[in-house]
């Protein structure tokens, strides 16, 4: 049977995922802001940094995004420019045995979207006019990106906010 040792260990692992993928979002950050590369060599940074990060123009990096209207607020990784129109991006950090299974999940194509359209409401002068997201393998095998274009995506979300606020309205109703 199982004990109280692998709660612990799987939660400590846990844990350790966690921090890996703080860890390598910090490591992009910082080289954005500053273009400084990490002290200490990190392989899934490495493979970040020379499929996409050498590759681009950074304008942004943890951008903070609010739309109140929309009830939405959260953190853009990055931003970038390219011939004259600008992308925002978002990194995951992935297990190198999940590749080629990540367009399985809409959450992360409506979350991105969601974001886009908040700075195209609120007119921002770096309002994207496409969005991509980076899965970077925790192991440093690789990365893949997923094009995501944000006005299809938003529909996806459009769906879930309306699914979310018809619940919350039959919350207390007495049905």
């Amino acid at each position: 049977g199982q004990h109280k040792g692998d709660v612990a260990a799987a939660k400590r692992a846990s844990q350790q995922t966690m921090q890996r993928g703080t860890d390598i979002h910090n490591a992009i950050d910082k080289f954005i802001q500053s273009k400084d590369m990490p002290e200490e060599t990190d392989d899934a940074f490495m493979s970040w940094h020379r499929e996409i990060g050498s590759q681009r123009m950074w304008v942004a990096s943890e951008m903070l995004v609010v739309d109140t209207q929309l009830e939405i607020g959260g953190t853009i990784d990055a931003i970038s420019a390219e011939n004259g129109s600008y992308v925002i991006w978002d990194w995951k950090t992935k297990e190198r045995n999940s590749r080629g299974t990540f367009h399985k999940d809409p959450k992360d194509t409506a979350q991105i979207a969601a974001y886009a359209r908040a700075l195209h409401r609120i007119n921002h002068q770096l309002a994207p006019q496409k969005a991509s997201i980076c899965y970077i393998m925790r192991d440093g095998s690789g990365i893949e990106v997923i094009d995501v274009d944000p006005k299809k995506a938003c529909k996806l979300f459009d769906i879930g906010h309306s699914m979310h606020h018809a619940l919350r309205n039959t919350k207390g109703d007495g049905s």
